[in-house]
Parts: structure tokens; sequence; C-alpha cells
């Protein structure tokens, strides 16, 4: 239960010491007030005429770069990841605490 608390800590101290940077704000990245970060991801209108294993394959190729830049704030590992879909064109990407 601590070690918990502890990464809940860290998770909003990290989101509040690099909400306001650059890479940040490139990626689109927001969070909520319990920890979870996410951003939006939209497909072009090409992706759409492809199937939709294609798409599932672009979404991967558009989350590759956050998820470096989840590795380099050490969120990476008390963090998961769920993707899903909003509307044919986009998807919402969440990064939420993994709690035990």
């Amino acid at each position: 239960m601590f070690k918990n608390f502890r990464n809940f800590l860290f998770i909003k101290r990290t989101i509040r010491k690099n909400k306001n940077s650059e890479t940040w704000k490139k990626y689109g990245l927001r969070a909520d007030w319990i920890g979870r970060i996410y951003a939006v991801i939209n497909l072009s209108k090409e992706d759409m005429t492809e199937e939709e294993i294609f798409r599932q394959h672009r979404i991967i190729e558009k989350i590759k770069p956050i998820n470096l830049y989840m590795a380099e704030l050490n969120l990476s590992e008390i963090t998961y990841l769920s993707v899903n879909k909003i509307t044919d064109m986009s998807y919402l990407v969440v990064y939420a605490p993994y709690f035990k």
C-alpha cells in the first residue's frame, strides 16, 4: 500500500514538473487529478481506407515517441497503457497509474 502511494506521489510530481514543457505540449498530453496522462491520436484520411490491422499499426507508430518520453520521465514502469477507439479516425491513449 505504501509503495502505491509513493508511486502516485511520484506521478503527480512528475506531471506538475513537466506539464508546461515543450515536449509535453508537442505530444498533446493532458493529465487529470488522479494521475492519468492521456492524449488523442488522430489518423489521416488516407489511413481510413486501410484495413483495421494497418490502422492499429499506425496507432502504434504514433504512440512510440510518447512511450519513449514516458520512459524518459521514469513513468513507464508505474503506469500502464490503454488505447480506446473514440471514432474511426481518433483514439484515446491513456497512461494510468498501476496499483497492485
